[in-house]
């Protein structure tokens, strides 16, 4: 099977001047530059989610037209069971936009949406953690819809970080295995020293979402998509804290938080506070 990989940006992870290892900072490279956003986006940013998954699928059609005379691409978000991951807010704007560009370019290839399963859930907090510990619990129940047929197909798999590769691996030995003959890998961040330095990714989430309070502001945002760092976030706090946060966003916004909690149990998988 052949592949690929796209970001839009890379960042990577340097020593503060006087400091001890463990107390790093992300370094941006290249033409990411606010780390913020993407901090805002990981817990559920929706407008954030719009402009990468837009930009992302200009790129699927601008960097390399030689795959689309595929009548049709499959695209997917990594994995998730109920509560969908921050990824899955790019799959829709990016679909949008390789669907118009392609148009704009005289092609009929149709971009359409498929969904990766999981069997069950990380009990951990899978971005804190170190190479070796991510390697030990890396899930290996990933499930494809049954009805799909990938033999010869394309397929365009979406993430927002690539920090080690194990997550890209497991999904590329999962789509080898159906025979699927192309599969892209597109991604918001790349850590080029991620197996070094995993946590970057548990650092650069917390950036701008630290406590109830500024979640309670993304949620009140219309354009905002919970997803399952956020839920997890929620569970994770004391008894005060979630009650301001029932108290403080939209009932639309409780009942699909409650929904995922339950549906997931996340409740008996949320063992930190990101």
């Amino acid at each position: 099977m052949n592949y690929n990989r796209q970001f839009l940006g890379t960042v990577g992870m340097i020593p503060m001047t006087g400091a001890a290892a463990e107390q790093m900072e992300p370094m941006i490279r290249e033409d990411f530059t606010d780390l913020d956003e993407y901090s805002r986006f990981k817990f559920g940013d929706g407008l954030v989610g719009i402009k990468y998954g837009t930009l992302l699928g200009s790129l699927a059609v601008s960097d390399d037209k030689s795959f689309l005379s595929n009548d049709e691409i499959l695209v997917a978000s990594s994995a998730y069971r109920v509560a969908p991951p921050a990824s899955e807010s790019l799959v829709q704007p990016f679909v949008a936009a390789a669907n118009l560009s392609a148009q704009g370019v005289g092609l009929n290839t149709r971009f359409s949406h498929f969904k990766v399963s999981k069997a069950k859930l990380a009990a951990d907090n899978y971005a804190s953690m170190t190479f070796e510990e991510r390697a030990a619990t890396l899930q290996h129940d990933l499930i494809l819809p049954p009805e799909l047929k990938l033999e010869g197909r394309y397929v365009i798999m979406l993430d927002d970080i690539r920090v080690t590769g194990l997550r890209e691996h497991a999904l590329i030995r999962l789509l080898e295995a159906a025979d699927v003959e192309r599969a892209d890998f597109f991604y918001v961040l790349n850590v080029p020293n991620g197996i070094e330095h995993p946590q970057t990714e548990a650092i650069i989430n917390k950036r701008a979402v630290r406590n109830v309070e500024d979640i309670i502001e993304l949620a009140n945002q219309p354009t905002f998509v919970p997803n399952v760092r956020m839920c997890k976030f929620i569970v994770s706090q004391p008894i005060d804290a979630l009650e301001r946060f029932c108290a403080a966003v939209p009932q639309s916004v409780f009942k699909t938080v409650l929904h995922y909690i339950e549906r997931d149990d996340l409740r008996s998988v949320v063992k930190f506070i990101p």
